[in-house]
């Protein structure tokens, strides 16, 4: 007989005597998935299968996986609770299904809130409910080994009934795999043991009882090695195996169990040497919910069962390791921990769990996971021994969602362009914090929604995908390797849309830029960019280059000068393709002139009529030839301007210098320096100076027309420190923008070899400064040339086409001073501020320094200070406090003083006044002048007494003299704490005891004493700390005596 042992877990709960929940058999064969609808998992949040329980093993055992023979999951049937079920279907791809045609004896189909954590299960009632695989015994027979776990709850404990046989019952244990619970040991041995076997021979003919067996039995407990009994009305796992030679064994709950008894009923050796086996004939089949029982044939399971699992050999220990983990999270062992659990997110992500991992022997299943993400470390071998990695899923259905678009947040498309299916995975690591694995994502399980063209597999840490989420694209068939993974990482998969466009949409340069000569050429650069970069080439990704001037020529046989009169040919380009290499964001797609070159054509830059406008070609991304996993977006159409370098009007600012380009000055720019001639860097104060100007000049002898523009650009500067006026024939174009029109003439000498002037054209501009209140720092704006209208930028090194003017702040510093120069409060009081204010807003940040003495103890005894120096005031802010909190103790102290004082000649505005706050703190510590030595009053100072003070014979008599006896000594605090006596037991006032001094004289055979009768009530009692002070002298050293207490009056 085949038996199996109870795994515990921490999640999932499995119990095997009356009922049976689930069993899995697996072979080193890969699972084949059911068909379903994308994205449309079952309810229960699991998936058909893509490998076998906790991905291990499949149904045919290729790719290294164990053979999957059987898989019955009871959350995998179409039922609803109380439904009878005539056929269990086998999801390990083998359809070895179970079933049953007598409505009678078909199981209940239990949902979750009755089954064992909430999973469904099947109920067998014990009497006659079965079902049967009646060619089970087919994928069984030759078998050299075999693992087989059961996922099943009792009803009873005290009844003999079976979980599994391969044949009818006849009354003995001669089953090729059986398991059955034996109430009282076929041995003797004792109530609650678990039988199994595994057969090597069938019987002989006849019937006869010598078939080759172990024949196991376990003791009535697992033992003292562990505390869980092999057989109990709490949900079990069973874990059954064998290999040909070796002996067969036990486990529940991952503990292996102690044996009884182990029997080869054939009178053979152990441990089996040959393959199960077993006889043909009508009695031999798979029954489930009964196992074959010596004398009682009718042992029908009483319960439930879940899961039944049977591989086609004995599995290693990281495999069987893993299956347990996925067992122990489905189905929560409360009651007892699963031994080799290596999954701890049971309560957040229990979907499915599975994984990959290496035993610190060496064994190892390299690949596997949950639902349809698969680790796969196969070939990269990063795992070491000891390391698993496990995963499991939230539950949720794999339809996609545009709530937390991964990096959603931090894309310039608000993440459109990407959405997560709901489920999320959790990755256990054990052995190592790390891994870099291979993934792969069962992508049949998916679709695309509309638009969207690729997959991708994002890994965050914080389970927030909006933000901070790794990105690994998915390759066609689903696999991505080298993705790093932390423990405790959080992965989903996503559909995406990826996107090429323009990094900029144009660009403009002057043809001779590859050289001075006719018909040098060069390529511009022209970036594409990707939003998310492809783990495989993309290629065949289309343009076409198109003429937007008419009045450009192309070069279309490579050779210059062969089209169109005089070389005038401007560039060569023709549609085409360009491919984008694997993980490559950003591609200049025109590195080498793959796709258009500019040509300096044959016009002579001397011949100053020889000239032409700026020219202009687009290249446009192809959209509608792009490639299945790619789609445009954003700028898709690249505008390349060609500025002609013949062009005589070429824009710049005038410059004076000798032998300069152009001799051209502006004046105005600022009073104080109008002979520095156009000079860059210049400034004055804003009070000084209403208006600069700037003056653009074209080359010496070059006129220009209304239509000759430059546009003007102010950077830097705030936007209030100065305004572009319009004035004639200039424009202002926004607040920063402006075109100044470069017609006016003036008679120059320029840098040309001859010595005759030119008539040469030039404009002016104004840049009008605010002359504000406000005390700032000072202000630099740069004026850049940007373009040119009817003419071009001189880019020509000795040009000029920008310009600083720096605007120096001309307004006092404000001055700072404290609103109050004094302040005081109680010490209870717990905060106190000085506030700092300044005469006047500044436009910049002000910094001032500040230093704290004074007589208080900072640092936390008498204040701690909560305010740093220097403190800073905004721009635009008049007031800042400097704040302390104070500590209120229990000591009597005289008044302290905390002084602020503005360090002056370390500040940034001037120093008023008041520049000293002092805060005092006032003692509630009832410090005065009337107890000892000038400390407490009557609140703080409980009791005072002198002997040289209030000395009575009896209350309120005559005061004692020298040898009399006191009867009362009066209390100088204030508060009439009088300690009083009558009779023998009065002390006697001796004038000249202690230091010449009075002292009351006590004599403690009479038992002399003074006692206030309400002190303890009134001053003692519920103190939480006090101060006590006497002086006495003692006449003896050898015996016990006391000068005070306080008790509630029974000694």
């Amino acid at each position: 007989m085949y038996a199996m042992m109870h795994s515990a877990s921490k999640t999932l709960r499995l119990s095997l005597l009356s009922g049976l929940c689930v069993v899995v058999f697996f072979s080193l064969a890969p699972l084949t998935a059911a068909a379903q609808n994308p994205g449309e998992p079952d309810p229960s949040g699991d998936d058909p299968p893509l490998l076998g329980p906790g991905g291990v093993g499949n149904a045919d055992g290729t790719n290294q996986q164990p053979t999957n023979l059987l898989w019955l999951k009871a959350s995998e049937l179409d039922a609803v609770n109380g439904d009878p079920v005539g056929t269990w279907s086998d999801i390990s791809g083998n359809d070895n299904d179970f079933s049953q045609g007598t409505s009678a004896s078909q199981p209940v189909y239990e949902d979750g809130g009755n089954g064992i954590n909430q999973t469904p299960v099947l109920r067998f009632d014990g009497s006659d409910d079965r079902l049967v695989d009646e060619d089970g015994t087919s994928y069984l027979e030759g078998l050299s080994g075999v693992t087989v776990f059961f996922v099943v709850e009792s009803d009873v404990t005290d009844v003999d009934n079976g979980v599994f046989a391969t044949r009818e019952p006849n009354g003995r244990d001669a089953d090729m795999v059986g398991l059955r619970y034996d109430q009282g040991g076929a041995f003797g041995d004792g109530e609650g043991v678990m039988k199994f076997v595994t057969k090597t021979e069938p019987d002989s003919s006849g019937g006869g009882f010598d078939p080759e067996n172990d024949n196991v039995e376990t003791k009535p407990s697992a033992g003292s090695s562990n505390n869980i009994q092999n057989h109990s009305s709490n949900p079990r796992l069973y874990r059954v195996e064998w290999a040909s030679g070796e002996n067969a064994q036990l486990y529940t709950n991952g503990f292996q169990a102690n044996i009884q008894n182990r029997v080869n009923e054939g009178g053979g050796g152990l441990p089996l040497t040959d393959t199960l086996s077993e006889a043909s004939g009508t009695e031999i089949r798979n029954i489930l919910g009964q196992g074959p029982k010596n004398g009682n044939p009718d042992a029908y399971w009483d319960g439930k069962i879940a899961e039944v699992i049977f591989y086609g050999e004995k599995l290693n220990e990281a495999q069987h390791r893993i299956v347990e983990s996925y067992l122990e999270t489905r189905y929560n062992f409360e009651s007892e921990t699963i031994k080799a659990d290596l999954y701890n997110f049971d309560d957040s992500h229990p979907g499915e769990v599975g994984g990959i991992g290496r035993t610190s022997g060496g064994d190892k299943h390299l690949k596997g996971g949950s639902s349809i993400i698969q680790f796969d470390d196969g070939s990269s071998n990063n795992l070491s021994n000891g390391d698993f990695a496990l995963t499991g899923h939230d539950g949720r259905r794999l339809t996609y969602t545009t709530n937390e678009r991964p990096n959603g947040d931090t894309r310039g498309d608000g993440g459109s362009n990407v959405q997560k299916v709901q489920r999320e995975w959790k990755v256990d690591l054990t052995g190592a914090s790390s891994q870099t694995i291979g993934v792969d994502v069962e992508l049949s399980k998916l679709s695309f929604p509309a638009g969207f063209n690729d997959y991708a597999l994002f890994v965050d840490d914080d389970g927030d995908f909006s933000s901070g989420a790794t990105f690994y694209d998915l390759d066609s068939s689903g696999k991505v390797s080298g993705v790093t993974i932390e423990d405790g990482d959080h992965l989903t998969v996503a559909t995406i849309k990826r996107t090429i466009a323009y990094s900029n949409g144009a660009a403009n340069d002057f043809e001779d830029t590859g050289g001075g000569a006719v018909g040098d050429a060069f390529s511009p650069a022209l970036e594409v960019a990707l939003n998310y970069p492809s783990g495989t080439p993309i290629s065949g990704v289309p343009y076409t280059v198109s003429e937007v001037s008419s009045t450009l020529v192309e070069d279309t046989d490579g050779t210059f000068g062969n089209e169109g009169p005089g070389n005038q040919e401007d560039y060569r380009g023709a549609d085409g393709s360009f491919t984008i290499p694997a993980d490559t964001e950003t591609l200049d797609v025109n590195a080498g002139g793959g796709v258009f070159e500019v040509l300096n054509d044959a016009r002579d830059a001397a011949n100053k009529s020889d000239e032409q406008s700026a020219e202009e070609l687009d290249v446009t991304l192809d959209t509608g030839g792009f490639p299945a996993s790619l789609a445009g977006g954003g700028t898709t159409t690249f505008s390349f301007t060609i500025n002609d370098d013949d062009d005589p009007r070429k824009v710049s600012f005038a410059a004076g210098s000798s032998g300069s380009l152009k001799p051209l000055a502006i004046q105005g720019s600022n009073p104080e320096e109008d002979t520095d001639t156009n000079a860059d860097n210049q400034s004055d104060n804003e009070d000084d100076v209403s208006t600069v100007s700037f003056e653009v000049a074209l080359p010496e002898g070059i006129t220009g027309s209304v239509s000759t523009k430059a546009v003007f650009e102010v950077k830097g500067a705030d936007i209030n420190d100065f305004s572009i006026p319009a004035n004639g024939d200039n424009e202002k174009v926004s607040d920063r923008k402006g075109k100044v029109v470069v017609n006016t003439t003036k008679s120059v000498d320029g840098p040309d070899n001859d010595s005759e002037t030119s008539s040469t054209g030039y404009g002016t501009f104004d840049i009008a400064i605010d002359d504000d209140a406000l005390h700032e720092n000072d202000d630099t704006l740069r004026v850049e040339l940007i373009s040119a209208e009817s003419a071009s930028l001189d880019s020509r090194d000795e040009s000029v086409l920008d310009l600083e003017y720096t605007i120096l702040n001309d307004d006092p510093v404000p001055q700072v001073s404290f609103a109050s120069s004094t302040d005081s409060d109680q010490e209870d009081v717990t905060g106190a501020v000085g506030t700092l204010q300044l005469d006047a807003a500044a436009g910049k940040d002000v910094d001032v320094a500040f230093s704290v003495g004074g007589s208080a103890t900072g640092g936390g005894t008498d204040y701690v200070q909560n305010t740093t120096s220097p403190i800073t005031f905004p721009a635009g802010e008049t007031e800042r406090d400097v704040s302390f909190s104070i500590a209120n103790d229990n000591v009597q102290e005289i008044n302290e003083t905390i002084e602020v004082s503005i360090s002056s000649g370390s500040t940034d505005p001037t120093v008023g006044s008041p520049s000293t706050f002092t805060y005092t703190i006032v003692d509630n510590d009832n410090i005065g002048p009337d107890g000892p030595g000038g400390v407490g009053d009557s609140d703080a100072l409980q009791v005072w007494m002198r002997a040289n003070g209030g000395a009575n014979q009896s209350p309120g008599d005559t005061p004692s003299q020298d040898g009399d006896p006191v009867g009362e000594w009066v209390d100088e605090s204030g508060n009439d704490n009088d300690f009083t006596q009558t009779g023998g037991q009065r002390p006697t006032l001796q004038t000249d005891t202690i230091n010449g001094r009075p002292a009351l004289q006590f004599n403690e055979t009479n038992d002399e004493v003074l006692t206030d009768d309400d002190g303890n009530d009134e001053y003692v009692n519920g103190e939480p700390a006090f101060s006590f002070f006497t002086v006495s002298k003692s006449n003896e050293t050898d015996t016990e005596s006391g000068v005070f207490v306080a008790d509630n009056g029974d000694g």
